[in-house]
């Protein structure tokens, strides 16, 4: 099944879905033009990471499905509270230590269009979904579950959180095309005068928050030769690889490419914004958005279709914490019945979290 991982999604977002931008080694935290004590503000929240333990989360999900209209988002919502959050066990890579300390209760709200893909035809189209993380064990509420997993379900289940470890994904043959709207991509393609050219930070603060925006002008980047020759170096590469006509990019279907882009993005364009808490310094909001079908629509361009009428599907990601280091208490409900894993399975927020199959005998 096609399903967000939004429970491992919110947590690793509070050290992992920064801005590729903020974690590339030549820019910790990238400030463009910012002032010194702007650029400070943003570098000390991200640092300040390790010493957020517990708070209230709110997490946002969405996308359309292929070229839906606005009834037809996927979309879910999750909101609750988490303690015990230790962002060192969880860095510098993906570790199954974060889910044993960590205490989560959230609800989440998962919205499936009719006819979405891979999902049963008797699927729900709402599905309310309560799960508690307490001392390495999962707990979810049946009763709002039961179109889902049976009517001979209820209460609470449970399930150990052994988490299997990240498989790492196998090096594609190429590298990946640097398109202006990944802000890390395009940091750790170019130099850093070239950079700040076409991709800027600006802050405005609103409620207590500073927010900083980061925008890029894809006009702009389209238009300058360094540019076009990483992208057609890339292309080339890349249809190579995949035995795609045509092997050599010209300089007309650059030219293709650059205008397309361009009408599209005409305005500079905002990639992603963070919000600092001016009272705590803690980072307190997360926007961030990509797209599914990037490589095919620029592939489109440089045939020189227009591509301003497509309906593009983003993704969009919203991650909002408040009232940080502030107690809760969170404890596992009594007499849970232990699940096996081909139940938990069945129910479709599991399908985020890579639980280990016990060893058949």
């Amino acid at each position: 099944m096609i399903f967000t991982r939004v429970i491992a999604g919110f947590v690793l977002l509070l050290v992992f879905a920064t801005p590729l931008s903020a974690q590339d080694e030549t820019f910790p935290v990238y400030c463009g033009t910012l002032s010194e004590a702007d650029c400070t503000l943003l570098q000390n929240a991200y640092t300040r990471l390790p010493d957020l333990h517990s708070g209230v989360v709110a997490f946002q999900y969405s996308f359309a499905v292929g070229n839906a209209d606005e009834r037809e988002i996927f979309s879910e919502d999750a909101s609750g509270v988490f303690m015990d959050f230790d962002a060192a066990a969880a860095l510098p890579t993906y570790s199954p230590e974060l889910f044993r300390t960590l205490r989560l209760d959230i609800i989440v709200q998962t919205s499936i269009p009719e006819g979405f893909p891979s999902v049963p035809p008797d699927m729900p189209t709402h599905i309310e979904t309560r799960i508690l993380m307490v001392d390495g064990m999962v707990y979810v509420d049946l009763d709002t579950l039961q179109d889902v997993v049976g009517a001979e379900y209820s209460g609470w289940g449970s399930y150990p959180l052994e988490v299997a470890p990240r498989e790492i994904a196998e090096a594609t043959p190429f590298e990946p095309l640097v398109t202006g709207l990944d802000a890390g991509a395009l940091i750790g393609a170019f130099e850093p005068e070239f950079v700040r050219q076409f991709l800027t930070v600006t802050r405005d603060d609103e409620d207590g928050r500073a927010y900083f925006e980061t925008h890029v002008d894809i006009p702009g980047l389209y238009a300058q030769p360094v540019f076009r020759e990483l992208m057609r170096e890339r292309l080339e590469a890349r249809n190579a690889a995949l035995n795609m006509p045509p092997a050599e990019i010209t300089d007309t279907q650059l030219d293709n490419l650059a205008r397309r882009m361009g009408e599209l993005y005409p305005e500079p364009l905002l990639l992603h914004y963070e919000a600092v808490d001016l009272e705590t310094g803690f980072l307190s909001r997360l926007f961030t958005w990509g797209m599914f079908d990037i490589d095919v629509m620029i592939n489109a361009a440089i045939n020189n279709n227009d591509i301003t009428s497509w309906k593009q599907s983003p993704i969009n990601l919203l991650l909002m914490v408040w009232e940080f280091n502030e107690p809760s208490v969170i404890n596992a409900p009594e007499n849970a019945t232990p699940l096996d894993y081909e139940t938990m399975m069945r129910i479709p927020i599991m399908g985020f979290l890579p639980l280990e199959r016990p060893d058949e005998d």
